[in-house]
């Protein structure tokens, strides 16, 4: 925050003994604080995307300002039969609060031909140090995530030979196939 501070003053010293030994008032200053609590994330599209392949989508955050401690930002996806999330929490300290710091989101395969899902990665933060109260809580832009199906739905009839089935009229000839769906 602002930080307010006096200038002390002491008795001049000159030749001119008008203004020899003379002492001009203090000054009180404030130092305006410039710096502006908040927490910056950068995608490279919206929304990123995964599969259900495994295939991962990366962004970065870091703080917009110096904390005084230790400030972390726990990280969850809002659907992990979608999408995981590593790590599951971010810290950051006065050192390193403006270096991006990576998160990777991992599509999961839901065996369900149930086309592209839309999904995302919330965040919260919190502070250690009571002088960065303004980290506590603070609102953290949501990551928007899409997950590519990979199932086709459809249904796929096993027979054992290679010549189809066979029976007969009489009932007494039996063949036997499998239907078998290709996804949930």
């Amino acid at each position: 925050g602002n930080v307010p501070f006096t200038v002390v003053t002491g008795a001049a010293t000159s030749a001119d003994p008008n203004y020899d030994t003379l002492n001009a008032s203090n000054v009180g200053v404030t130092c305006v604080d410039d710096e502006t609590v908040g927490v910056t994330v950068t995608v490279t599209a919206n929304p990123l995307i995964t599969s259900e392949t495994g295939t991962t989508a990366a962004f970065s955050i870091q703080l917009n300002s110096k904390p005084f401690g230790t400030v972390t930002i726990d990280l969850t996806s809002s659907d992990t039969t979608e999408g995981t999330v590593s790590p599951s929490s971010l810290t950051f300290t006065g050192s390193d609060y403006n270096a991006p710091h990576v998160v990777t989101v991992t599509g999961v395969d839901d065996f369900l031909a149930d086309g592209d899902q839309n999904y995302a990665v919330y965040s919260v933060a919190s502070a250690t140090d009571s002088r960065d109260s303004g980290y506590n809580g603070i609102t953290v832009a949501d990551v928007n995530m899409r997950n590519r199906d990979n199932e086709t739905p459809g249904i796929e009839v096993l027979t054992a030979g290679t010549s189809g089935l066979i029976t007969n009229e009489s009932g007494s000839l039996v063949d036997t196939f499998r239907v078998r769906m290709l996804s949930q």
